[in-house]
């Protein structure tokens, strides 16, 4: 049977009980669930868009970018090698985004992308 001990401070109090269920091995609590890579890095992607537009991209560290995505930094070299990766995630967010728009654009017509470009106005 698993018996569950809280971990004591360095003065000897008893720590208050975790929220989150403990390992077998220790009493310390188990790693949180890992969010989602792919929401993950979304998410801060979506946080160095933000701080890049307030602060330009040369003028950002990845530091600024974590503090807006409210995560450790090793998370952020968990989704990416380098500020320049995330960069480069800005842009596909970005072009995606584009694209999204045009198709939308498209489906609104009621004709194919080929049809309203070879259409005469």
């Amino acid at each position: 049977m698993l018996a569950l001990f809280h971990e004591r401070s360095r003065d000897g109090r008893p720590c208050p009980p975790s929220s989150r269920p403990l390992c077998r091995s220790a009493s310390r609590p188990l790693p949180r669930p890992r969010a989602d890579r792919t929401a993950r890095r979304t998410e801060l992607a979506s946080a160095a868009a933000r701080v890049f537009a307030a602060r330009g991209v040369a003028n950002t560290a990845v530091s600024d970018i974590v503090k807006a995505a409210g995560v450790a930094q090793g998370t952020f070299y968990l989704c990416f090698g380098s500020k320049d990766d995330v960069v480069l995630a800005v842009v596909e967010q970005m072009v995606d985004g584009v694209g999204a728009a045009i198709e939308t654009a498209v489906a609104e017509t009621g004709h194919t992308a080929f049809e309203n470009i070879t259409r005469r106005q």
